[in-house]
């Protein structure tokens, strides 16, 4: 029916083990379980279309919290003193190259909140839009969703929480398919007992035209083909053709320094009996390379076993350059700081 698994409470879309471990010795476990739907999700059921969530109408993952769009909940509440600020990395962009945000939940009030611990797409707190020049919206969400894991922090009075986002598709296809000036909205949402907290935070972004054929040709095959989003998020050696345009755009002067970063992860990484190849990600990053705080923490992490070796050195030298002229995720931050 489009569902997925439903942490707000201990309805039937919560999985077994979360609802063991909320049990306490006044209501122990199988007593706590609610027999029916959470109130979010009796929502969808009542008033997506049919289509939606007849079995067998789309594919799963189709329906979302933006698709098909309906009325807000009455459970969504704004809190004060939260704000969500939005930072493209670049504010102007060549077309074909993804783009980095740079994204930050600041406590501007008086008193502690409880609020997400990390801010990326690794997790189901996060979501938006992109709106282009004629007004057309594409959303934009998690690939991989894995709500179990929801990590939640204090956030004391002027306390803030950073993170990044890279962005290059959605499920309407790809987010910056043409020259002109788009917005990015992004929404931060998670559940604060019986209510829904969101905060919401936007900012612009100039896509500029082709500098000549042969960037023009490379876009093209990076906005048609998908996979390349996919080799984005989980790399590894077996999406052929996201791999084929990720190599194009290194290989164009334009486009290189917006897909350096991505290449160095994918062969940073062991894959299947593939040894991580190091060489080949020192050769791709550079000063020039543009990469979020986030790709550089992951770079860090990847490269952590190998400080002291000769390859090692030059991308380690680079990372904390970067380190220091980037908004770091606090993790990120910390991996950089181990090497």
């Amino acid at each position: 029916m489009g569902l997925f698994h439903n942490t707000v409470d201990n309805g039937f879309m919560n999985t077994t083990d979360v609802i063991a471990a909320s049990a306490t010795a006044a209501n122990p476990f199988p007593n706590n379980v609610k027999w029916n739907y959470a109130e979010d999700d009796l929502k969808r059921l009542r008033h997506y279309p049919d289509v939606f969530v007849r079995p067998g109408g789309t594919a799963f993952g189709t329906a979302s919290t933006t698709t098909p769009p309906i009325s807000p909940t009455d459970t969504e509440v704004s809190v004060p003193g939260l704000e969500l600020r939005v930072s493209p990395l670049l504010g102007e962009l060549p077309i074909g190259a993804p783009a980095r945000v740079d994204i930050e939940l600041v406590n501007s009030g008086t008193t502690v909140q409880r609020v997400p611990a990390e801010l990326s797409l690794k997790t189901d707190f996060l979501r938006g839009w992109v709106v282009d020049p004629a007004g057309m919206a594409r959303s934009f969400s998690p690939v991989v969703r894995c709500i179990e894991d929801e990590p939640m922090m204090e956030l004391p009075p002027n306390g803030s929480v950073r993170g990044s986002l890279t962005l290059m598709r959605g499920y309407e296809g790809a987010l910056f398919p043409s020259p002109g000036l788009y917005r990015i909205d992004v929404e931060l949402r998670w559940s604060l007992g019986p209510v829904e907290a969101v905060v919401g935070g936007g900012a612009t972004l100039l896509v500029t035209s082709a500098q000549d054929a042969s960037h023009a040709a490379v876009a093209h095959q990076v906005l048609a083909t998908p996979d390349a989003h996919l080799v984005l998020v989980l790399g590894g050696d077996h999406l052929q053709e996201g791999m084929d345009a990720i190599k194009a755009a290194v290989g164009n002067d334009v486009l290189r320094p917006h897909f350096a970063s991505i290449e160095a992860k994918r062969l940073a990484q062991r894959t299947g009996r593939r040894a991580p190849d190091l060489a080949g990600a020192v050769a791709l990053v550079d000063e020039g390379t543009v990469m979020s705080g986030a790709e550089v923490g992951k770079l860090a992490r990847l490269v952590k076993g190998a400080v002291g070796k000769p390859k090692a050195d030059k991308l380690v030298q680079t990372l904390k350059a970067k380190a220091e002229q980037l908004s770091m995720p606090k993790a990120a931050r910390a991996a950089v700081d181990a090497l």
